[in-house]
């Protein structure tokens, strides 16, 4: 479970890295938009992360349930 949460630890990175510049280019207003590929790539990114952090969730929870169904 700990390479789990330092996989969606490191997947956030590239996510912000992603993420800010477009941002930039939001606020400026630029009539060029933000490309189609970094969007697809954010898109991406972001279910990833959404699965990684269910699968932990999932995991938590049946750890608990164990040990209270062993106590």
């Amino acid at each position: 479970m700990e390479k789990l949460i330092i996989l969606r630890m490191f997947l956030c990175f590239p996510l912000f890295g992603s993420i800010l510049p477009e941002v930039g280019i939001w606020l400026s207003n630029r009539s060029e938009g933000i490309p189609l590929i970094h969007l697809i790539i954010e898109a991406t990114l972001l279910v990833f992360v959404a699965i990684c952090s269910l699968r932990i969730y999932i995991l938590k929870k049946r750890d608990k349930a164990a040990v209270n169904a062993n106590v």
